[in-house]
């Protein structure tokens, strides 16, 4: 079995508010699996940390090889009168992820969007390592290529050589 464990590193930009009643306090983020495999859009699973704000996230084989798959970061915070209320959300798709060796570490960066989709103001900064075997198709794509602009596909041969594919010019 495959699982990513995501570690939240810290969250910049949010902004406590003094007004009494609207202090927020015990912030907690939750993490969906979209699309579920079994139920189209909607979420399968809602995680909880487990220590120091650590996610196991299992995976099945086809949550890299689909375009589609991503995770659903939400950021929730208790109002003293209010209760539970949602600071913002993200969405970590799995082309950000990449296939990783197992055991390796990955940092990602994302702006939180409000609950409307519109930028916020706060940054949340992950660390991600995968651990389990690679999917069968992890060894054809490399995903640790930087490219900028038109979007470019590396093929792995097995004579090492790397063929890229995309548009030029």
């Amino acid at each position: 079995m495959s699982f990513l464990e995501i570690t939240i590193l810290s969250v910049e930009g949010l902004h406590r508010r003094s007004s009494t009643g609207a202090t927020l306090f015990s912030p907690s983020i939750t993490l969906k699996k979209i699309p579920s495999p079994t139920n189209g859009n909607k979420p399968s699973h809602v995680y909880t940390p487990d220590v120091d704000q650590k996610f196991r996230v299992s995976l099945d084989s086809t949550f890299f090889s689909d375009g589609c798959s991503s995770l659903q970061l939400q950021l929730h915070a208790k109002r003293r009168l209010f209760g539970w209320t949602q600071l913002g959300w993200c969405l970590i798709p799995a082309t950000d992820i990449g296939v990783l060796p197992s055991g390796s570490l990955r940092y990602l960066s994302y702006r939180l969007r409000e609950q409307d989709g519109t930028r916020g103001h706060a940054i949340v900064n992950l660390s991600i390592r995968f651990e389990g075997v690679a999917p069968p198709s992890a060894s054809t794509v490399d995903a640790g290529r930087t490219v900028i602009g038109i979007p470019v596909t590396a093929i792995r041969r097995s004579d090492d050589s790397v063929t890229v594919k995309g548009r030029v010019g």
